[in-house]
């Protein structure tokens, strides 16, 4: 009777050694997987954090700063803008009803404040408020109207009153297909979206009078500073090419809201002919926010085209 073989022992341990590590090898998962695994996990809790500390009204920023609730609903910005104006005359322009006549000079402070909050990933809310100091000259009979109307030496101005805090804006704005389509409801400033002029269209910076900020043959609706209640939908079929329409109540005093509206169509035409980059507007409007005072008269619509 011989003995065990050793060498056989051997072969078995090495084919049994063998087998081990083949299944090892077909079992574990290669690491570029378990990194990628790895990474999905730490997204998950990333984000699982950051829901909580939206919700979480004790939370604090990386400065020790208390967070509000409204920060998890989306961004929020503040922007806006001061103007000064000095201006006056010399006695003989000027005959004051109680003074006389004499040198007059008046200053003028505006400030437009824009609260804008981002809601979701395609909706915003804008709120834009106009806070006013001193009236500007008022006593010229051609500069009668520093609150936007036809002539006004500060179209920034939005009343005769020295200290004055106005709402000109407060919409709500959507958007889809990545911003080709655009819907904007509540009270806003159509001259913003309508017959727009990058040379004009600014009452604080280019022209201060509203004869030279605005185009005074398209009778906008709204106040005498063209902020009314309405809405404007805006489609972008292609690059070159922008439709809008839009709404307002004729007068913006919401009384009878669109009994009388401002109505407007316009369609915006990109080009780049000859490398000279520009853009063609084709509109139409109708106001039937007047009034024929004539007894048994009906009411009276104006309206245009225009090409610019």
């Amino acid at each position: 009777m011989r003995g065990p073989s050793w060498w056989g022992v051997g072969i078995a341990i090495v084919v049994w050694g063998h087998s081990l590590s083949t299944f090892a090898a077909s079992e574990a998962p290669p690491v570029e997987d378990v990194r990628e695994e790895l990474e999905r996990v730490k997204q998950r809790l990333d984000s699982l954090e950051e829901r909580e500390r939206s919700v979480n009204v004790g939370a604090e920023d990386a400065k020790g700063h208390r967070l509000h609730p409204i920060h998890s609903l989306g961004e929020a910005k503040i922007s806006g803008g001061v103007t000064m104006i000095g201006q006056g005359v010399s006695s003989d322009q000027l005959i004051d009803p109680v003074t006389g006549p004499g040198d007059k000079a008046e200053a003028t402070l505006s400030l437009d404040l824009f609260l804008e909050h981002q809601i979701s990933q395609d909706g915003r809310v804008l709120v834009h408020l106009d806070v006013q100091q001193g009236a500007g000259l008022t006593n010229i009979p051609v500069f009668a109207a520093p609150n936007g109307n036809t002539t006004g030496p500060n179209n920034d101005v939005e009343s005769f009153l020295s200290d004055q805090v106005h709402l000109d804006q407060a919409y709500y704005e959507h958007t889809w297909m990545d911003e080709r389509i655009g819907l904007t409801i509540g009270q806003y400033d159509p001259t913003a979206y309508f017959d727009t002029n990058a040379f004009a269209n600014n009452e604080r910076f280019q022209f201060m009078a509203n004869l030279f900020g605005n185009n005074s043959a398209l009778e906008f609706g709204g106040t005498g500073n063209f902020y009314g209640f309405g809405g404007v939908l805006r489609v972008k079929p292609v690059d070159w090419l922008d439709l809008m329409v839009g709404a307002m109540e004729g007068d913006g005093d919401f009384v009878e809201a669109f009994s009388r509206p401002w109505t407007i169509a316009e369609a915006d035409i990109y080009t780049d002919w000859a490398g000279r980059k520009g853009t063609y507007r084709v509109y139409v409007w109708q106001n039937r926010s007047h009034f024929n005072l004539l007894p048994g008269g009906q009411d009276v619509a104006n309206q245009g085209i225009g090409l610019s």
